[in-house]
């Protein structure tokens, strides 16, 4: 299972996907169904494979959330024939949903009351329900026509707890903003806005609103030495005027930015120091910028003229140069192209550059049509080719192994003409049944 594949949990955090919390999920479904004779411990793990695989497979450009995921537990269960364990997988999943409910209505009644707290480092705090209707009203100036801010302050409520802290509030505000995204797009940005607040807090710390203006440039300087004084930066970035860069930085422009795009960048493309994002989202266009602009002759004028094309969006670069331009790793391109040669030295050497090409998010295409068929002679050797799927297995577990260790699945495609002789067994390759010995599930094949 893919270790950068993450989750949206019920409370907007994004974690790590966890696949033994479905097994147990559906072992528990089959226990409360007695349908222990029918589904053994094999036929379980054939079933959470399935499910993880097509999880893997199908939230490629955004992160799944629990629901989604049960969907589709739901609908291999079906698929597989075990209805009783999907009913009881339903039933399950209907009464927990009615609980969470009664819980957000009791949370409701104490918040009114005034009998929730916050936690704050220690400190405790009685809930400010005036606090979070000002932190609402203030960030939708612009879409106050658009929105409901009273809808927005009682969707909170239900989110809230005794006990909850500040940063949970924050998370919170989002969560409660995101389901009206399809009633008015305004939703959205008010979404992303208040994501914004989340990610100021951690890169900028002072949100001071009369100096906002000042700590955000000085944050962009003092977090670029950090990242450079950690190796995570190219070091001939300290070269450039970064305090003329700094003035340069268009604030403004990160109200451009809809909920599932800041999110994003927040999740996979800022640099961070062990779990501490140390770019906002216009540190993020710029240190690209700089990185683009790293070999120029007049440096600080071509990294502005590039972060005004990016940072308004006229033009976004591929992802590999948005993870690692400016970086101390800066590889920039998006694709690679391979043609494979009949010989055992070069497949092995073009399999190991697929591994290093993966690692850094590049997407790979491999051809392998000069390879000889099954049955040909090997000279050399008197003996007989096995033809081209024991390469392919190869490098499709190569692939599974590396691919999954970045920021993001690096894709590999294998391609064969159609007149190459294995190409029956080729188009076989990603069967789900069949000697798994000769399928590659990871390889997509064209």
């Amino acid at each position: 299972m893919s270790a950068n594949l993450m989750i949206v949990k019920r409370n907007g955090e994004v974690v790590d996907f966890n696949e033994e919390k479905i097994k147990n999920a559906i072992s528990n479904a089959i226990k409360a169904s007695g349908s222990e004779d029918k589904i053994d411990g094999e036929i379980l793990k054939t079933l959470v494979s399935s499910i993880s695989l097509e999880v893997e497979n199908r939230f490629l450009e955004f992160y799944p959330n629990v629901e989604n995921i049960q969907d589709i537990v739901e609908k291999h269960l079906v698929k597989s024939g075990f209805y009783e364990v999907a009913k009881t997988y339903i039933l399950y999943r209907a009464e927990r949903q009615k609980l969470r409910e009664e819980k957000k209505e009791e949370n409701l009644r104490k918040a009114r009351s005034g009998k929730i707290t916050v936690n704050s480092n220690g400190t405790i705090e009685i809930f400010d329900l005036k606090k979070i209707h000002k932190t609402i009203l203030q960030t939708a100036i612009g879409f106050e026509k658009e929105i409901s801010i009273d809808l927005l302050t009682k969707e909170v409520l239900k989110n809230v707890y005794d006990g909850i802290t500040p940063s949970e509030i924050e998370g919170a505000l989002v969560l409660s903003t995101i389901p009206f995204i399809e009633k008015d797009p305004a939703y959205d940005y008010v979404a992303a806005k208040l994501y914004l607040r989340k990610i100021y807090r951690e890169t900028i710390k002072n949100l001071s609103v009369e100096e906002f203006d000042i700590n955000y440039r000085k944050a962009f300087v003092s977090n670029l030495k950090r990242g450079i004084e950690e190796n995570l930066y190219n070091k001939k970035l300290i070269e450039f005027d970064l305090e003329k860069l700094a003035d340069n930085l268009r604030l403004e422009r990160d109200n451009l930015f809809k909920y599932m795009g800041i999110q994003t960048l927040y999740e996979r493309y800022f640099v961070k120091i062990g779990k501490e994002r140390i770019e906002t989202p216009q540190g993020f266009w710029m240190r690209v910028a700089m990185g683009l602009a790293i070999n120029e002759e007049d440096k600080n004028k071509k990294a502005i003229e590039f972060y005004n094309i990016l940072s308004s969006m006229r033009f976004v670069s591929s992802t590999p140069t948005l993870f690692n331009s400016g970086t101390s790793h800066p590889q920039l391109s998006s694709c690679y192209l391979t043609t494979i040669s009949d010989d055992l030295k070069h497949i092995f050497k073009c399999i190991g550059d697929n591994a290093q090409m993966s690692k850094w998010a590049g997407g790979i295409a491999n051809d392998w049509s000069y390879l000889r068929a099954t049955g040909a002679l090997i000279k050399k050797t008197g003996s007989e080719s096995q033809g081209i799927v024991p390469f392919l297995k190869i490098s499709n577990d190569v692939i599974s192994g590396v691919a999954r260790t970045g920021k993001r699945r690096s894709g590999t495609c294998a391609y064969l003409e159609t007149w190459h002789l294995d190409i029956e067994d080729f188009l076989d390759l990603r069967k789900n049944t069949g000697d798994e010995r000769r399928r590659t599930h990871e390889l997509n094949t064209a």
